[in-house]
């Protein structure tokens, strides 16, 4: 989700348990940080785990910068340290569980298992929430009032978001039921009506994506994304225990062959994000020579239009 939604659930966690306007302050700036993993992504191949959306936003990632940052704000935040703990391990937790909602997806067993889990219900840009969140702070630190009772009204909103949500979701799989193979219904730009219906082909690396609306029933097709496994340099890159691992754990992964001077090419890995966007996030680069030899893997972090496999 995006970063004003995640510190404004920091916030109202923090308005809910009732803290000091210090520690307000520090779990908004905690419901955002996890996401300054993205500092990590010019480590190398060793650091996967550490990149965006890795380690620290699972459950044992949480629990690890829950016991961190109680430690480093116990200067300025006093107070028994358990119950610090326990504030600060809150807003960390919904982050991933927000993030979970979206169709991005994130590894939640990390480090034991980097199998990413998405809900498929929300957009990386929550307007509902964000807009109903701003306002309901904005009107509780006027009034000054806090506690369960101050701020049940904003968790019954959250509620029947995710309601309404869930029910578009189910609508549009429904309509999506008459498609040949495989189908995954992820959020679109205009939830609860909108959505986006991914349908997988019978190899990997083939999606077509429709447009759906859940309350007219219409469908159109949009995305089309195919990788020629056969394409050599393409072939060849999945001799990378790193590529394998890539595609035993990543949701729709793609890949693309760059021509290079010498001949040979640059294989880039990346995952679909079937989003307004429409693009994809390339994660993974492996140069492979004429010969099929590889060197030279690395994280990346780009973006790039798909079906462009050669060049």
């Amino acid at each position: 989700m995006d970063p004003i939604t995640h510190s404004l659930v920091g916030g109202l966690v923090a308005q809910t348990v009732k803290t000091s306007r210090r520690r307000f302050w520090i779990m908004m700036f905690l419901g955002e940080a996890p996401d300054l993993d993205v500092f990590f992504g010019g480590l190398g191949p060793w650091a996967f785990w550490l990149h965006h959306r890795g380690i620290t936003h699972s459950f044992f990632g949480v629990g690890v910068q829950a016991i961190f940052y109680a430690l480093l704000f116990g200067i300025w935040d006093k107070g028994p340290f358990k119950q610090r703990l326990l504030h600060y391990a809150c807003p960390l937790l919904l982050h991933a569980c927000c993030d979970y909602l979206t169709s991005y997806g994130v590894p939640l067993l990390s480090p034991f298992d980097f199998t990413e889990f998405s809900g498929n219900l929300m957009t990386a840009i929550t307007v509902i929430p964000l807009l109903f969140m701003s306002i309901g702070l904005m009107v509780l630190n006027r009034k000054k009032i806090e506690g369960w009772r101050a701020t049940r009204w904003l968790w019954m909103a959250w509620g029947v978001t995710l309601l309404f949500a869930y029910s578009g979701k189910t609508q549009a799989q429904k309509i999506m039921e008459p498609f040949k193979g495989h189908v995954t219904v992820v959020s679109g730009l205009l939830n609860p009506i909108g959505w986006t219906a991914v349908v997988q082909g019978a190899s990997c690396c083939d999606y077509q994506a429709h447009w759906v609306n859940s309350i007219t029933g219409n469908t159109r097709e949009g995305l089309k994304v195919k990788t020629d496994l056969d394409f050599f340099p393409i072939q060849a890159s999945l001799q990378s225990p790193q590529v394998k691992r890539f595609q035993e754990t990543i949701r729709w992964p793609v890949a693309r062959a760059l021509s290079q001077a010498d001949g040979g090419w640059i294989v880039e890995w990346g995952k679909v994000i079937f989003s307004s966007r429409g693009m994809v996030r390339g994660l993974l680069s492996v140069q492979v020579s004429t010969t099929g030899a590889l060197s030279d893997e690395k994280r990346i972090f780009t973006f790039w239009t798909p079906n462009e496999n050669k060049s």
